[in-house]
């Protein structure tokens, strides 16, 4: 395929790719570009890759990617339908073996054949050419991911290292403020220096005598003021009486006549300790 690089100007017609992508296999000439390859499910470097079917987005069905390609930092698929159309990721990991009774477990994996994937590894070329050999779409995105973890594992310690270095001084001239601090503070505790300034601040500065010192002392609360009403036009001044209450003059003396006229009702004595008689309403001691 690299034989045959894609002007994006001026798209090639079918008949500029090679015989897989030609006619027979693309004839709408749907081809997405450079790094793309036909996900054919005849061919040996086919991969399972569903997505959504953009053909018809209203049948919500599924169908396999028509051309994939790897993503930049080769640790997922692109997957498409072809030109025009959206494109999918699929990040890639190694599967694990099933145990089926008969499965050795492999070898661990030491550290420093772990480092052998970085980058910087001297053995980092022979193992790119292998997995371009293997083409094996999986293992290349595990390579891929050490790889980057790597990197930025190297980086992160470099920077660790660096702030190390960089704190190492400081931290010296810390240790040593603290020792003469100690030392200080000991000096100062021995001869109660801290009680002795606060006593002659006192005899400075002594408190005045007509204010509570007090801790604890609370200022009196004044009394409150009276509330005075609003004041009206023509309103006389001072309290005015409810009108709800009426003034009540003085009682008129009931002259001889009246009282004649209406004589007194002999109200019934109260019974108190039954001295009185219930028949002739008199007391049992006059009777005596």
């Amino acid at each position: 395929m690299d034989n045959y690089p894609i002007n994006y100007k001026d798209p090639p017609t079918c008949d500029d790719y090679p015989i897989e992508l030609g006619r027979e296999v693309d004839p709408a000439n749907r081809h997405p570009g450079v790094g793309y390859w036909l996900n054919d499910p005849f061919d040996g470097h086919y991969f399972p890759f569903s997505i959504p079917n953009d053909k018809d987005p209203g049948a919500f069905e599924r169908m396999g990617a028509r051309y994939i390609r790897l993503s930049d930092d080769k640790e997922s698929l692109i997957g498409t339908l072809g030109k025009g159309y959206p494109t999918y990721g699929l990040p890639l990991y190694l599967l694990e073996r099933p145990d089926d009774g008969g499965y050795n477990p492999p070898p661990p994996l030491s550290l420093e054949q772990l480092e052998n994937f970085s980058p910087d590894s001297p053995l980092a070329p022979k193992i790119q050419e292998v997995l371009e050999y293997l083409r094996d779409h999986r293992l290349t995105a595990e390579v891929a991911r050490t790889k980057r973890l790597l990197k930025n594992q190297k980086a992160l310690r470099d920077q660790v290292v660096a702030l190390y270095k960089t704190a190492e001084p400081l931290e010296r001239h810390l240790l040593d403020m603290d020792m003469q601090l100690t030392s200080v503070r000991c000096h100062l505790q021995s001869n109660q220096a801290y009680s002795k300034i606060s006593s002659t601040w006192l005899r400075l500065h002594p408190p005045p005598t007509h204010a509570n010192t007090h801790p604890f002392y609370v200022e009196p609360i004044p009394p409150p003021h009276r509330l005075v009403l609003p004041q009206l036009q023509d309103e006389p001044e001072g309290h005015t009486p409810s009108l709800s209450k009426k003034k009540r003059g003085p009682k008129k003396k009931k002259s001889e006549k009246e009282k004649a006229a209406k004589p007194k009702e002999k109200k019934p004595k109260k019974n108190k300790g039954g001295k009185i008689c219930l028949r002739c309403n008199s007391d049992y001691l006059s009777l005596l």
